[in-house]
């Protein structure tokens, strides 16, 4: 239909002169315009074609508001949501932890190879994340990459970074020097989709030019970099909690599952008492 639309205003300029050729040359250009950003718009607003059954996939998040600092819903939370839920064995599958290298100031990790540095954005998350969102591997093993201690996937946006024109399968097994500490290349993925929930927001800063997509991919509790005390707090933004609800689940029950864990937490006891009253 929108082709159709736009074939007509061309037509329809051709056979005009001008005052009236350049009036309508205007509106015409608005119209495209306009269509071009709706599409664009509706485009990026289905979800990640690779994510399976997307409709079950659940995103915690949170609306902290300490006293006297009222804060906005954040599409994130304390990864430490996924131990509690866990531990509580609520009825969600694939409760899975990805957070960004340094969350709060997306700061870029920098690779050293053959003296040279170069930029990327480092995402660690936890096996589930796997067939919770449908990340596949183009070469290597990616399930392994997330388990073992010193292995990292790249995106084919950063293996270009580092290598150039490089064949993705002769990347597996290369050393790479990131913060200090040396990984070995295991899996090579395609460059994540705009549309997936690990794109832009708190995780992936879709408009750094520094970076781009050149992504690095580890293990969330090989490569984090975060403290134990910052894993385990409990009201500290710091990454993305997802889960699966099953089939005989609601989503409506989510968020008092992350209430009653949330308060049940030896933490949540320790906090001022205008932290814990009418909230």
């Amino acid at each position: 239909m929108s082709l159709a639309l736009l074939r007509d205003a061309v037509r329809s300029l051709a056979s005009r002169s001008g005052p009236t050729l350049a009036a309508v040359s205007g509106l015409s250009l608005a119209m495209a315009a306009c269509l071009i950003v709706a599409m664009l718009a509706i485009a990026l607003a289905s979800p990640d074609p690779d994510i399976p059954d997307p409709q079950r996939v659940v995103l915690l998040d949170m609306k902290g508001n300490p006293p006297g600092m009222p804060s906005p819903w954040f599409t994130a939370s304390p990864v430490s949501f996924a131990t509690m839920l866990k531990e509580r064995r609520v009825p969600l599958d694939l409760i899975t932890r990805v957070s960004a290298n340094d969350f709060m100031s997306l700061a870029l990790l920098e690779i050293s190879i053959d003296g040279r540095l170069q930029t990327a954005q480092l995402l660690t998350a936890d096996p589930d994340v796997l067939p919770l969102l449908g990340l596949k591997a183009l070469r290597g093993d990616l399930q392994r990459t997330l388990m073992q201690h010193d292995g990292m996937a790249i995106t084919t946006d950063l293996l270009r970074k580092l290598w150039g024109e490089l064949p993705p399968e002769q990347a597996i097994g290369r050393r790479i020097n990131a913060r200090g500490r040396v990984y070995s290349v295991t899996a090579i993925v395609p460059n994540i989709d705009p549309r997936s929930p690990l794109w832009g927001g708190p995780l992936l800063e879709a408009d750094n030019p520094a970076a781009g997509r050149a992504v690095a991919i580890a293990g969330f509790e090989s490569a984090n970099a975060m403290r134990d005390g910052d894993r385990k707090a409990i009201f500290a933004i710091n990454g993305r909690v997802f889960a699966r609800l099953r089939d005989d689940t609601s989503l409506s029950a989510v968020g008092e599952w992350m209430r009653e864990a949330f308060e049940a937490n030896p933490l949540y006891a320790q906090l001022p008492a205008d932290w814990r009253t009418g909230r």
